[in-house]
């Protein structure tokens, strides 16, 4: 091994607990300045930081049942899309980004949703955005 570089398994493991370290500084945030104005954006924050699908489907679920016209609602509505699409669950990514376009026709997370539904869904993005 070369100095410097380090084995894959390793790199990732190192990026796995910066990521649980940066959870559990967004989690002590929560607790020190409870429904602070930015809540919603920390919700958010900690989702997509969640390694686990799942997980990290519930915790967007929970934060748009919770803060529905947060103004991180719109991109939590996306990274949702593109976590069921991982998932393969092809009909509710277009449920969650169909919403999206509905709600905030003028994001600019609606427009990069455009990029990550199906060619069929697309012009309904665009034309929801334009």
């Amino acid at each position: 091994m070369r100095l410097g570089v380090v084995p894959v398994g390793q790199e990732r493991a190192q990026r796995g607990e910066e990521h649980e370290r940066y959870v559990e500084h967004l989690e002590a945030l929560k607790v020190k300045y409870p429904n602070c104005q930015i809540e919603d954006n920390i919700e958010l924050e900690i989702g997509k930081a969640t390694a686990s699908l799942t997980a990290r489907i519930d915790r967007l679920e929970a934060l748009l049942q919770n803060f529905s016209r947060g103004d991180a609602a719109a991109e939590a509505l996306l990274r949702l899309g593109m976590a069921y699409q991982t998932g393969e669950n092809p009909s509710r990514s277009d449920e969650a980004l169909a919403r999206l376009a509905q709600e905030w026709p003028n994001s600019i997370w609606t427009r990069q949703a455009a990029g990550y539904v199906p060619w069929t869904s697309r012009t309904k993005l665009t034309k929801a955005g334009s």
